[in-house]
């Protein structure tokens, strides 16, 4: 992806929704394209997220895996969260508590992401803040968006 295509597809990511032509190419110079195979690990739960990824290709599943060596949980199978494409984001849960992955992220078919390494991004926002502002104010609207609808599928599953 070049950097015109890149810069265009990074305006369009929710996250980055209301951010500058400028802001948009300083978020470009940290980002590397990664290319991932199916079934590949790009997160594994318990373990600390190195990187924000936003999917340029393919498909990509989070998921509770059968056992979990951070929670000394095990499942009788794995638990799909949720199936994230292109456009779709994830790794943004560490840049807010610096905390070990609560899910595994693995490659459902093979693809590309762009990936922005923690320290640079957290870098790039203690240094911006207005950046900052729209950056986290988006996190949080979709972090909020995704736990209404999970709430609407609890509410759901609960009737009779």
């Amino acid at each position: 992806m070049d950097k015109n295509e890149a810069m265009v597809f990074l305006a369009r990511i929710h996250l980055f929704k209301g951010i500058t032509k400028e802001h948009t190419e300083l978020l470009w110079e940290l980002c590397e394209e990664v290319s991932f195979a199916a079934d590949e690990i790009l997160i594994e739960e318990g373990k600390t997220g190195p990187a924000f990824f936003v999917v340029i290709e393919g498909s990509i599943r989070v998921l509770l895996p059968t056992e979990s060596q951070f929670t000394r949980v095990k499942r009788s199978q794995e638990v799909t969260l949720n199936m994230l494409a292109p456009g779709n984001y994830f790794g943004e849960y560490s840049l807010l508590d610096d905390m070990p992955a609560s899910a595994s992220v693995i490659g459902e078919s093979a693809g590309k992401v762009l990936r922005i390494a923690h320290a640079e991004l957290h870098n790039l926002l203690t240094l911006d803040d207005r950046l900052a502002r729209i950056v986290y104010h988006n996190m949080l609207v979709e972090l909020v968006g995704r736990l209404k609808r999970r709430e609407s599928e609890i509410d759901r599953s609960l009737i009779f």
